[in-house]
């Protein structure tokens, strides 16, 4: 199989689901899939706040998306992040800096109640280690249904990390599409 943009977007969702996404930037994932399928919910984080302004303006029809100008990952704290356009990330350099909040997603998922989503997006430049094995170590990766998740490089011993990941989702998961450090897909099992 070859690689389609199209992939990102082909879900069982409807007008029920529930997405979260992670590394909002402009807000083109949210709109498409609100557009798609007119889902219940989406959340989405995006934590530097000309990308966050830009979600808002782009997602300004969609009330049902709530927009939170703060990063997620798998540890709470202040973070800097260098803005380099779609690269912006806690391990971009860049003369352009912001800091911001970055949310735990144990803590996140325990403070709402949460249950489940039937799609986590993860784009997040490197902090995408950190989530998802934070997920793994709180044993929630199968809240979601589908974890769809671009890893990159620029992060401390990606590709071993990513191996261990891969491995430990596996287990609850199987792989939809695999794509390395392009996009992949793991679908609940």
């Amino acid at each position: 199989m070859d690689y389609s943009e199209g992939l990102r977007y082909g879900y069982p969702l409807d007008e029920n689901s529930f997405v979260i996404d992670c590394g909002c930037f402009k807000g083109l994932f949210s709109r498409t899939i609100m557009e798609m399928y007119g889902v219940r919910k989406i959340i989405a984080f995006e934590p530097i706040e000309k990308f966050h302004k830009q979600c808002c303006d782009n997602l300004a029809e969609f009330p049902r998306v709530q927009l939170h100008n703060s990063a997620i990952g798998g540890r709470e704290r202040f973070q800097r992040f260098g803005v380099k356009g779609d690269m912006t990330g806690a391990f971009t350099g860049s003369d352009e800096e912001e800091s911001n909040w970055v949310t735990d997603i144990g803590e996140w998922l325990r403070e709402n109640y949460f249950d489940g989503a039937n799609l986590i997006k993860i784009n997040i430049e490197g902090m995408e280690f950190e989530l998802l094995e934070r997920l793994i170590e709180l044993n929630k990766a199968d809240v979601f249904e589908n974890i769809q998740v671009q890893f990159h490089s620029c992060a401390d011993n990606a590709e071993k990390r990513r191996e261990i990941i891969r491995k430990k989702l596996l287990e609850t998961h199987k792989l939809t599409y695999d794509f390395p450090f392009v996009w992949e897909n793991f679908q609940r099992k």
